[in-house]
């Protein structure tokens, strides 16, 4: 929480003018905008990490109603200004359209934190989870450091901390800087909350459970957003025409349903075997909570992209507003659910399901009022398809997981014929290899 409260918003913002200078080869704001917003978060993140360091005791009853983790807090607090470095350079690469190379990137950063966690947390345990957490962001940040420099993007010579001039973009950065921080603000305040309340009612053996739902889903989830999320924003950022967003936001659209349904499907009806790899059969009990949360999963995606219009257009204020209302309204029904209807976590995952469906269709009519936006035929039938399919999965796999095995590969099958056209197959693995933006030679 604290690290995505300390960045205060200024990837995202960065992201979209980085995207802008970029097709104006203006490389001289680019470095001016890295180095004085890495300036500035390598300040707060010491900040944050002292206070976090004074602050341990009571954050560890907070969050875990006893203060016997506050050791492990102290230093994970080390990371953070790593890991605020390291959210600008990511933003940085997703801003200059270099997909190919966020790609490679993003895969080597990750595949060494799951070695370094697998070595600490088997040689030091709990001890080591936490080392492992503070390593990971120092190595992430030498290798996205050491990417800048060989490109010739920015290097620490660039680095100044006496010059904080603000010019007019940089105002704009951190306006939507603040708008996403109040969303990140009140995101994780409710997750923090929602597992704290798991805690003080089911037990802290429960929230483990509730961890392996939450982490599986967002794990799965982190592919639509390295991919289609990635590609988005800076794209839409560099459109004018109303008519030209449209059909980039119904081309995405497309796009995210023919790259979430095979993920959703999959990772669902295999659920069991994923908690086993990635877990052990004490946490078997997960899977029947699965439904609720994937639900949630899909329309979360959807109305990513029914928002992702928001920023480009600077409706900002409306943005925050949808954020805060989403957080507000999650935090109540899971409230409601488990005090007076569900005392385990269907309360949590049900309340899931429910404020992403809602959030999908407020997205849809601010869309479609401001933005005179309409699906089209082709969006419409998939999405149908989609649905339908998917709903099928989800009631046959719950009802007995064996059903789920047979019917993957038929349903697969269909949706495939309905749904995915060659052209269409071709462009979304163009988004993976940078076809569509080739690599800019800086």
């Amino acid at each position: 929480m604290i690290s995505s409260l300390g960045s205060v918003g200024i990837p995202l913002g960065l992201t979209k003018y980085v995207s802008i200078w970029e097709s104006e080869k203006n490389w001289k704001a680019i470095r001016e905008a890295i180095a004085k917003f890495m300036a500035i978060l390598l300040i707060f993140g010491v900040i944050l990490t002292i206070l976090t360091i004074i602050f341990s005791q009571k954050i560890s009853n907070l969050i875990l109603d006893s203060d016997s983790y506050s050791l492990l807090i102290i230093i994970v607090a080390f990371s953070f200004p790593f890991s605020l470095i390291y959210t600008i350079f990511e933003s940085t690469v997703r801003g200059l359209k270099q997909f190919s190379q966020y790609a490679k990137l993003t895969v080597l950063v990750s595949s060494l934190t799951v070695i370094i966690s697998v070595i600490f947390v088997y040689s030091f345990r709990e001890l080591g989870v936490v080392l492992a957490i503070v390593l990971s962001a120092l190595v992430n940040t030498i290798i996205f450091t050491y990417y800048f420099h060989k490109k010739n993007i920015f290097t620490f010579r660039d680095l100044k901390f006496t010059n904080y001039s603000i010019t007019p973009e940089l105002k704009k950065i951190f306006a939507i800087g603040l708008a996403g921080l109040t969303d990140l603000f009140f995101t994780q305040l409710v997750l923090i909350s929602i597992r704290s309340i798991i805690v003080r009612y089911l037990g802290i053996e429960t929230n483990g459970i509730y961890q392996t739902i939450y982490v599986i889903s967002s794990n799965y989830l982190m592919i639509f957003f390295m991919s289609i999320a990635a590609y988005s924003l800076p794209v839409l950022s560099e459109l004018n025409d109303v008519s030209k967003i449209n059909i980039q936001i119904n081309d995405i659209f497309k796009l995210t349903l023919l790259l979430v349904f095979p993920i959703i499907s999959i990772t669902y009806v295999f659920r069991d075997y994923l908690i086993l790899l990635f877990f052990s059969s004490k946490f078997s009990s997960a899977s029947n909570f699965f439904i609720y949360n994937f639900v949630g999963d899909f329309f979360k995606s959807l109305s990513w992209v029914l928002g992702a219009w928001l920023i480009p257009r600077s409706k900002l204020r409306l943005w925050v507003t949808l954020a805060v209302v989403y957080s507000i309204l999650y935090f109540l029904a899971f409230f409601v659910l488990i005090k007076f209807v569900f005392l385990d976590l269907k309360s949590v995952v049900i309340a899931y399901a429910f404020v992403n469906i809602f959030h999908f269709a407020i997205n849809y009519y601010f869309i479609r009022k401001l933005q005179f936006f309409r699906f089209n035929k082709d969006v419409i039938k998939i999405l149908s398809i989609s649905m339908i399919c998917l709903l099928t999965l989800f009631f046959a796999s719950f009802i007995n997981v064996l059903y789920g095995y047979v019917l993957i590969l038929p349903v697969i099958a269909i949706w495939v014929k309905f749904c995915i056209r060659k052209e269409e197959a071709l462009k979304l693995i163009k988004i993976f290899k940078n076809k569509i933006y080739p690599q800019k030679v800086i």
